[in-house]
């Protein structure tokens, strides 16, 4: 099975998100990369990706919410991703808009201010379609809501990433124990962030299961 091409590029910020995914992790048909939340690296894994030959790349993990209804534990699977000023299409069931960010969203004041009709954010899907559509690939995203638009995430949070996107917890244990009042906030995170990957971890292995259904083994990708 070593010598399997993947069908499939999946491309998420955390590990966490990876293990959501579950046996399709291991599913030689897929390939995944994990950005440690950092845009620029997750184009440079999309690239990869499709370096390998997948036939399709996707964007998978959570996202913040920028509407009232994008409530955490909320799958969303949109049709558009803003790249900036340009709009790129998805392989989406739907004409939700999704904001691509190359840095996170922290405050209800900072998602607010985007200032665009989308209704969720991430930091990784504008950077897979710009792949997706440099080589003539199909993007796709699928993304849960981990934080609502009114949810201000606590400072402890916004350096507790490593590279491989795995939890650093220290950051974290010293904001609390700096800022305790943060408490309440973090735990309520919590709650957003188990939610979201229990959607991703259900519904969400649901639509990446079709998307590879729809895939055919053994035709080769255009320009290969």
């Amino acid at each position: 099975m070593g010598d399997v091409t993947p069908l499939l590029g999946v491309v998420c910020g955390l590990a966490a998100e990876a293990d959501a995914l579950g046996p399709l992790k291991d599913d030689p048909r897929i390939a995944v990369r994990i950005s440690g939340a950092r845009a620029g690296r997750a184009e440079a894994l999309a690239e990869d990706l499709a370096g390998l030959g997948v036939r399709a790349l996707v964007s998978w993990g959570l996202a913040g919410g920028l509407v009232p209804d994008a409530v955490p534990g909320r799958l969303y699977r949109p049709g558009w991703v803003l790249d900036g000023k340009v709009a790129r299409c998805l392989a989406g069931s739907g004409a939700v808009t999704l904001l691509g960010s190359d840095s996170a969203l922290f405050t209800a004041a900072e998602k607010a201010a985007a200032g665009t009709r989308a209704a969720i954010v991430d930091m990784e899907t504008h950077r897979v379609a710009r792949v997706a559509a440099r080589h003539g690939l199909r993007a796709h995203a699928i993304r849960a809501v981990s934080d609502g638009a009114e949810a201000d995430l606590p400072l402890a949070v916004r350096d507790a990433v490593n590279e491989d996107g795995t939890p650093r917890l220290g950051p974290v244990i010293r904001g609390l124990l700096r800022r305790p009042w943060e408490l309440p906030a973090l735990l309520r995170t919590k709650r957003g962030y188990d939610a979201a990957l229990k959607a991703l971890s259900g519904e969400g292995r649901t639509m990446l299961s079709e998307i590879l259904a729809g895939i055919p083994e053994g035709v080769s990708r255009p320009g290969r």
